[in-house]
């Protein structure tokens, strides 16, 4: 089938036997059957190294024109010289390369007709969507949920900003200056103490926590967008990888702008050092957001004190449980702090050396063996829990303080014991104040941390809010540091002429310069984000998303699965059979 017969050298088969039937026979495949598709005579040259092309072909078109050979009818025109014999090839040559073409575009036809009907049965409301097709809707949706950045109120953003810029701050405001600073009795020395501790930290720490909790918030708003458009009718998730992806490269090339921490290092100063309350609503702000932070701190330092002593009879009882060994230490070593306390006015932050020799005797009397390290430890929390109820029993009483503030009596009242009862009705009676009494005296004795725990319950009251002291599974093992009077209260008895406490409600005027600070900080990165921020993160995503659309293998890993795979395999046939036809049509205009 792909024969074709050539006889050489034609021009010295005549010169040397002259036979034309013999030759004819060959030709017409009769002398050598050998069922070739054409049979054909052509010469060669004249045999010498030197020939051309050219001087062949003209000495082969000279010989079969003065030929005995044609002219006697053994050879017929179209089987003589080499153009003829080249045609015959090429034209067999085209043959089998268009019945060829043929059969593999009927294959493609075949192949794109099950591909379409697969997708018809597995996606019928899906329209076919290669890669690339859908790589670039999920980049329209990525940089759509960047535009829904610029739609979030003012509020919602402040919000978010305080609630993570106070999630940040609170450890280092407790342990570095609320916790510290409580132990200056003397007001001058609490207020020098804070000041040079705000100074210290707004110069330093605070600046980059804020820029990073900033940082965080744009991300955070991000993916809930991101999320949300997930919940929306038609969301494809065959995105989801890829969006992930993209925020996390973005996420980890995003540097805040350098400038915003100076600028902010200017506002934190400037608010810090703002020692004034200046507004009723700025002081029951900084009372509730006081008393929230103490109420949130407390919890923590039950915990801690439930975990050092263990499960309590409940919960050992409910859950088969029972004290180790540590644990019944704790429970001893605490007794015996907690009677060390009690005998104290006011306790030292750390305990002296002579109590913890104390208490290591009296224990070592019930032969129990514990190191001076292990009281310390187990003295930490309970005077941490000590501190916060004396504030939160400030914070009960300063909420309704502020006239007394605002006009400077927050002083000695030594030398008038009813200067209480005196400014209270001239408050009540300008409208200052409610008409109901202080706590004052002996009712302010009253154990500090149920009290303010009931009154912060009472305050939430409305949220439905349940408060507990301690944790569900440490019930019956709570231990409650009964507060004395908080020293920064009046205690004015009855007939007493002398008193060496004052009222200031230091800790209400903290806490109103760190919630000014806060409300600062957050409206500055606020401005930061939507300004700046957002626009530089969409540069970002641009920049990632065009790197991922030049590099095939990562867009492979990022946009995959059997419906991404089948719509690829369908482009691909399509493309090939069209390319085939295109081919065949070509091969049939030449014809």
């Amino acid at each position: 089938k792909r024969t074709i017969f050539v006889l050489k050298k034609v021009d010295r088969a005549e010169a040397s036997l002259y036979n034309p039937s013999r030759i004819r026979e060959i030709l017409e495949g009769r002398l050598f059957p050998m069922k070739a598709l054409g049979y054909y005579a052509v010469v060669t040259g004249r045999g010498t190294k030197d020939e051309s092309i050219e001087s062949i072909k003209e000495y082969e078109a000279n010989f079969f024109k003065t030929s005995r050979l044609f002219r006697e009818g053994a050879l017929r025109l179209e089987q003589m010289t080499t153009e003829n014999m080249s045609k015959a090839v090429s034209e067999r040559f085209w043959r089998m390369v268009k019945d060829s073409v043929e059969q593999e575009a009927d294959t493609y036809r075949a192949i794109r007709y099950n591909l379409e009907t697969e997708w018809k049965n597995t996606y019928p409301h899906l329209r076919e969507m290669d890669r690339d097709e859908l790589f670039d809707k999920a980049r329209n949706d990525i940089l759509d949920n960047l535009v829904s950045l610029s739609k979030i109120s003012t509020a919602t953003w402040e919000k978010s900003i305080r609630d993570l810029l106070w999630k940040k701050l609170q450890v280092y405001v407790f342990e570095k200056i609320f916790e510290p600073s409580q132990q200056q009795t003397n007001l001058g020395a609490y207020q020098t103490m804070v000041d040079v501790l705000l100074r210290d930290w707004s110069q330093h720490e605070l600046p980059n926590a804020c820029v990073e909790a900033g940082w965080e918030v744009l991300y955070e708003q991000l993916e809930q967008a991101v999320k949300s458009a997930e919940r929306s009718p038609g969301y494809d998730h065959i995105f989801d990888r890829l969006k992930r992806d993209v925020i996390q490269q973005t996420r980890s090339r995003h540097q805040w702008d350098s400038k915003a921490t100076n600028r902010l290092r200017v506002i934190q100063n400037t608010t810090l050092e703002d020692h004034t309350v200046h507004t009723k609503a700025q002081w029951d702000a900084a009372v509730n957001f006081l008393e929230d932070a103490l109420y949130a701190r407390m919890k923590e330092v039950d915990q801690t004190i439930s975990e050092l002593r263990g499960p309590g009879v409940l919960a050992r009882w409910f859950y088969w449980t029972s004290l180790t060994n540590e644990q019944k230490k704790r429970v001893a070593t605490i007794d015996e702090i907690l009677q060390i306390m009690a005998s104290q006015q006011r306790p030292e932050s750390e305990m002296s050396a002579d109590d913890v020799t104390t208490v290591r005797r009296n224990l070592a009397g019930r032969k129990i063996t514990v190191s001076n390290k292990f009281i310390r430890k187990t003295y930490a929390p309970l005077i941490q829990q000590l501190n916060l109820a004396r504030a939160m029993s400030t914070c009960q009483y300063c909420r309704r303080s502020f006239y007394y503030y605002q006009q400077g009596f927050m002083g000695p009242l030594a030398e008038d014991p009813d200067a209480f009862s005196r400014i209270e009705d001239e408050a009540v009676g300008s409208g200052s104040l409610p008409s109901h009494d202080f706590l004052v005296g002996e009712e302010m004795a009253l154990d500090a941390p149920a009290a303010s725990m009931a009154a912060h319950s009472r305050r939430h009251d409305g949220k439905g809010q349940k408060l507990r002291t301690t944790t569900a599974a440490n019930e019956g093992a709570s231990t409650t540091v009964a507060a004395p009077a908080a020293s920064n209260l009046a205690v004015v008895s009855a007939g007493s002429t002398t008193n060496t406490d004052y009222i200031d409600c230091r800790e209400v005027v903290l806490f109103s310069r760190l919630l000014r600070m806060i409300e600062a900080t957050s409206n500055s990165l606020r401005q930061q984000i939507v300004n700046d921020e957002i626009r530089r993160m969409e540069q970002l995503v641009k920049t990632v998303l065009n790197e991922i659309s030049e590099n095939p293998l990562t867009l492979n890993q990022l946009i995959t699965g059997k419906r991404v795979q089948l719509a690829e395999d369908l482009k691909r046939t399509r493309h090939i059979q069209e390319k085939l036809e295109e081919f065949i049509a070509a091969l049939n205009s030449s014809d």
